[in-house]
């Protein structure tokens, strides 16, 4: 055999195993991250259940665009709530790493709702698209949300109530969360900043 066939040979098998990588096993590992189960959270933390916070809670599971099952819960403050928060947790979490954010919101009368994103906690879902897809899925959400008689919502964009969540976030040293809030209401080719919040709206 040549050297010359050699080459190409060597060519062909690189080219093949190049695109095994880029187009099948690269595509199935970043859309399939890792599922943390509550047997990981285990090993991390206490706090695994709505039901061990002193707020009354609701358990349930909500359809997204395309079928796949939300699990949802929806943690309501003591008194009357004055709006509504929707907590998105990151890539391989669950909303159970959202139970000590809704505990500091719901004792500053805020109702929270968490749900597992699809392909994540206790969701259905075979992939995860990085917000392609979780868009609808949160839309979703908020409209349930909105269609529940018995909850009180509310407008986007209102700088005190954004100011007040702000004054309970630096008291427990998560600014970072107040500016990544601030950041996500930015618009492209806008310079003034934005901050959006859930605002309550009078019945």
């Amino acid at each position: 055999m040549s050297i010359a066939l050699l080459v190409l040979l060597f060519a062909l098998l690189f080219l093949v195993f190049v695109s095994l990588i880029l187009f099948v096993v690269g595509p199935s590992l970043l859309l399939q991250p890792y599922r943390r189960t509550i047997d990981y959270y285990r090993r991390h933390t206490s706090l695994l259940y709505p039901s061990q916070l002193p707020y009354r809670h609701e358990e349930f599971t909500l359809a997204s665009a395309e079928g796949i099952p939300l699990s949802c819960w929806l943690l309501h403050p003591a008194g009357e709530p004055r709006g509504t928060v929707v907590y998105l947790h990151g890539v391989s979490e669950s909303k159970i790493s959202g139970l000590p954010m809704a505990n500091l919101l719901c004792g500053a009368g805020f109702l929270v709702m968490l749900y597992d994103a699809r392909r994540h906690g206790d969701s259905g879902g075979r992939f995860c698209t990085y917000g392609f897809y979780e868009k609808r899925d949160t839309s979703t959400v908020i409209s349930y949300l909105q269609s529940r008689p018995d909850l009180r919502l509310g407008r986007i964009g209102h700088p005190e109530a954004l100011r007040d969540l702000a004054r309970l976030v630096t008291r427990y040293r998560r600014t970072l969360a107040v500016k990544l809030m601030q950041r996500f209401g930015q618009r492209r080719g806008q310079t003034k900043q934005q901050n959006w919040y859930w605002e309550p709206q009078a019945r």
